[in-house]
């Protein structure tokens, strides 16, 4: 037990062999929806996504003007579904990385109709952390 006491991070590294993945692929509950790799420049961050730009209506208007059929205009903006990733690194002097991540997944889990206009429903799961 008293070997333990003098461990740090550099003393020992944790891997998963591909038996240990597949049991864990196994579990009804796992799934590897992506494998991606980024790599990122000290305070520089770097995105990855890997998905759809849905359109989704952020305002509409109708031109003045008396005219027998008057058009609507409507505006959009486009939203990343998918597997969105931000990641900034941040290497100190002793060699250590602090990484601040934003891991996103998303997608369209519907449509509603709101004011004539279709919209897609997102479901999305984020987490953001800085270790």
């Amino acid at each position: 037990m008293n070997s333990f006491a003098n461990l740090n991070a550099t003393n020992f590294l944790v891997t998963i062999p591909g038996a240990s993945l597949s049991f864990l692929m196994t579990d009804g509950k796992t799934k590897v929806l992506q494998r991606p790799e980024i790599r990122a420049l000290d305070d520089e961050k770097a995105t990855l996504k890997i998905g759809d730009r849905v359109p989704i209506a952020t305002g509409s208007f109708q031109p003045g003007g008396g005219g027998v059929s008057p058009l609507v205009n409507t505006q959009f903006q486009y939203l990343d579904v998918g597997v969105n990733i931000d990641i900034t690194p941040h290497v100190h002097s002793n060699r250590e990385v602090t990484l601040k991540m934003v891991l996103e997944i998303s997608s369209v889990t519907g449509v509603q109709n709101i004011g004539g206009i279709s919209q897609p429903t997102i479901g999305q799961r984020r987490i953001e952390h800085e270790a």
